[in-house]
């Protein structure tokens, strides 16, 4: 299991917005306009590479929406910030080791840092199996013990935390599972199964109060209602429009210019052709209240299966494994297209792993 240590390095610098020193380059879209980007931001003379977590910080920080940068050019923005409150410091946290600026926050205001971070997993009673770090967030994995039944497998429940090291946002903890048949690891991301936790106020507080959270955890309710779902996604026919929208979130989160032609095929078969089924070329051939009452070939469980099994197997190809966890979130939390319509289904896998 890797180390926080090990895995991130994180400095802190409080300083003001007028020694952050960002250059942009600007950006043509497909409609012709132009964007914004930042390329690089200098703090106190030092050279980095900006995060989106820096701009989505600075936003939350200044209070302002990113949309903002597309009214105004980037210096302006900086400078009226500089200009207003020429005194105004902020907490930049940045990442020695990619020599990325990861976000800002407010200097004084309760932060896990990497070393608290690294100290409250290694002295956790719940040890995790698993820990990952990716651009400013320490995310650990951890068996909860509880084991139910996915059709004819059989699961254990996991929580996943995710801890920001960079100041932004609040530690939270998400209810999850891990089918033993694989070790596949899915996780709901969805408001439902969430709990963020507040770290208090005092600077020691915040180690305390997440190691508490997370030797203490419980939510009977939650695992229940999980299980419920996920036995009844297992008999319930995937819709036209179910798999389309888990192709989506699979896009989404796989890196840019990653060639996933493979993995689309090895999709096909798991959901079938929807020219075979339906004789129309995609989708977008159909209404949306057909594509919703249309099944395909595989349950809505395999595709939560092919979506774990990827993230789980795969993480070299992700950028972005959070949108598969949404995706399987939001299924899991709201009632599938075609519930009730229950329907025997043989226990296919994605087999990412085993196939030649």
């Amino acid at each position: 299991m890797n180390q926080v240590k090990d895995i991130a390095d994180i400095k802190y610098v409080n300083t003001s917005v007028k020694d952050l020193a960002p250059e942009w380059d600007q950006v043509k879209k497909s409609d012709g306009s132009f964007s914004n980007k930042i390329k690089s931001l200098t703090v106190n003379g030092e050279r980095f590479r900006p995060t989106n977590r820096f701009l989505n910080s600075m936003c939350s920080r200044f209070g302002f929406a990113p949309s903002i940068y597309g009214l105004f050019e980037p210096d302006e923005v900086f400078g009226r910030i500089s200009d207003r409150k020429p005194l105004h410091k902020v907490r930049v946290a940045i990442d020695n080791k990619e020599r990325e600026v990861l976000a800002v926050s407010t200097p004084g205001k309760p932060i896990i840092t990497d070393h608290i971070a690294d100290r409250v997993l290694g002295g956790l009673d719940r040890t995790p199996y698993r820990v990952d770090y990716r651009d400013g967030v320490v995310t650990s994995y951890h068996t909860i013990g509880r084991e139910w039944k996915i059709g004819p497998d059989r699961a254990v429940s996991q929580i996943k935390v995710s801890i920001p090291v960079d100041g932004f946002g609040l530690p939270d903890i998400v209810l999850g599972w891990i089918r033993q048949v694989c070790t596949n690891g899915a996780v709901a991301v969805s408001p439902v199964f969430r709990s963020q936790v507040s770290l208090g106020k005092g600077a020691d507080d915040g180690e305390r109060v997440l190691m508490r959270a997370i030797d203490s955890f419980s939510n009977e309710e939650g695992f229940a209602a999980i299980s419920q779902r996920v036995d009844a996604a297992s008999k319930t026919p995937a819709s036209i429009a179910e798999v389309a929208s888990f192709r989506r979130a699979l896009v989404s989160g796989i890196k840019t210019g990653m060639n996933i032609t493979d993995i689309m095929n090895r999709l096909e078969r798991v959901t079938g052709s929807l020219s075979d089924k339906y004789h129309v070329p995609s989708e977008n051939a159909l209404s949306i209240k057909k594509q919703r009452l249309l099944n395909m070939n595989c349950s809505v469980a395999h595709l939560i299966n092919t979506g774990s099994e990827l993230v789980t197997h795969r993480p070299e190809i992700f950028s972005k494994p959070e949108s598969v966890y949404a995706w399987i979130g939001d299924r899991i939390a709201n009632e599938f297209d075609l519930e009730g319509e229950e329907k025997r289904f043989d226990n296919r896998d994605f087999m990412i792993v085993n196939a030649a």
